[in-house]
């Protein structure tokens, strides 16, 4: 809990969120500040995309029960979430669709980023950055993915991508 409520400051949040804490810490033999430390970066994600009160605990219980379950078949562990968590859940913003959605890809995507190369949890977290960097650059970008058939914007106004997976299974197959 203290862990949670250091990143979030809402105390109110993590009494909510405590019992959910230790089911997973139970069910995944992780520390329960590993827990909140990944718990705290995926509210302020959810707060950050508008998720207020109980949307904001479910979007939590949500990514963080998903975050357990790739870590249980995935190289990515708890523990590197708790490391990593943000940069994979700010790589998730930007994107159209429902949060908790678009933050599982981004999540999978660091998974399979640790089969194609990446060196380790780190790498992988870089490696989801750098993909949405790469997507929002511009003109290049949009050249380079237009070239092979994509759309990576999700409205004429440029202002949100489509589904990271979506585009990463047209990127497949295009090549």
């Amino acid at each position: 809990m203290a862990a949670f409520h250091g990143k979030t400051g809402n105390l109110n949040a993590a009494k909510d969120l405590a019992p959910y804490f230790a089911d997973v810490s139970d069910a995944t033999g992780t520390e329960m500040t590993t827990i909140g430390e990944l718990a705290g970066e995926a509210y302020r994600q959810a707060f950050t995309e508008g998720l207020r009160g109980g949307d904001a605990i479910d979007a939590v219980k949500k990514i963080v029960g998903m975050m357990a379950g790739q870590a249980a078949s995935g190289t990515i562990e708890m523990k590197d979430y708790a490391q990593v968590g943000s940069k994979i859940l700010s790589a998730s913003s930007g994107y159209a669709g429902n949060y908790v959605d678009v933050a599982n890809s981004v999540s999978a995507i660091a998974q399979m980023s640790t089969l194609g190369g990446a060196a380790g949890a780190p790498e992988a977290a870089t490696a989801v950055q750098r993909m949405k960097k790469t997507l929002i650059k511009g003109s290049s970008a949009d050249k380079a993915w237009g070239m092979a058939g994509i759309n990576v914007w999700a409205d004429e106004g440029k202002t949100k991508l489509r589904d990271p997976a979506q585009l990463m299974f047209e990127a497949v197959a295009a090549s």
